[in-house]
């Protein structure tokens, strides 16, 4: 049962130290945690920020939401589906430094794409971030596809993030959901993020995969 929980929370062939080692999901759970406080406990502070200087959603409008609880609430869906999958692939320290260095990067690009402060969210560190795990599924294939059961645990994550993918917000003030691959894809608020998480993902993991055999040459 201990080893069960503890591939769980970690990779079984991963070297863990204090930096790569999952705590439980903490940066996950403390994430959610901020987007309920910024909602529920500082909207109005945030809301009078915005209106001072709209240059400021480039970080905020992944905290804050005006699209109502069903928007709050898919965007927590979303962090999860990522996160449980990052978290454990990168660890709690280096997983937090990624997801916080990568939302102005993920809203920028939806602003370039809309010349707008105004749109943007945490929809785009979300197609952001699954456009990463493509590349993290394809360059780590042997850890997370061969052996035995291994192959279950990212073939979830696969199927959930095309799900969340296909959420669509219908209905006045986005108060109903439905599910439209097609249309929320090209979004521009969505193919931007995700097109420059396909480049940045894949520089990434080329930059890892050389890093790795210099290290195995020197050894």
């Amino acid at each position: 049962m201990k080893k069960f929980f503890r591939s769980v929370i970690n990779i079984k062939d991963k070297e863990l130290n204090w930096f790569n080692c999952n705590f439980c999901y903490i940066t996950t759970i403390l994430m959610i945690c901020i987007m309920l406080m910024c909602n529920f406990l500082f909207a109005k502070s945030i809301h009078n920020l915005l209106d001072q200087d709209m240059r400021w959603n480039m970080i905020l409008c992944s905290f804050w939401y005006n699209g109502g609880n069903y928007h709050l609430l898919g965007n927590i869906m979303g962090l999860i589906t990522f996160g449980v999958f990052t978290e454990r692939h990168f660890g709690s320290i280096k997983f937090a430094i990624l997801l916080f260095a990568c939302i102005p990067i993920a809203n920028l690009a939806c602003f370039a794409l809309c010349n707008s402060w105004d749109l943007g969210g945490f929809s785009c560190v979300e197609y952001f971030w699954y456009a990463n795990i493509f590349w993290l599924l394809v360059f780590n294939f042997k850890r997370y596809f061969v052996g035995k059961f291994r192959w279950i645990f990212p073939l979830v994550v696969i199927a959930i993030i095309l799900i969340m993918m296909s959420w669509t917000w219908s209905g006045v003030g986005m108060n109903g959901v439905g599910l439209d691959f097609c249309n929320s894809i090209l979004g521009p608020q969505h193919y931007g993020p995700f097109i420059v998480g396909l480049f940045t993902g894949l520089f990434a993991n080329i930059f890892n995969c050389v890093v790795r055999k210099k290290k195995k040459i020197e050894q």
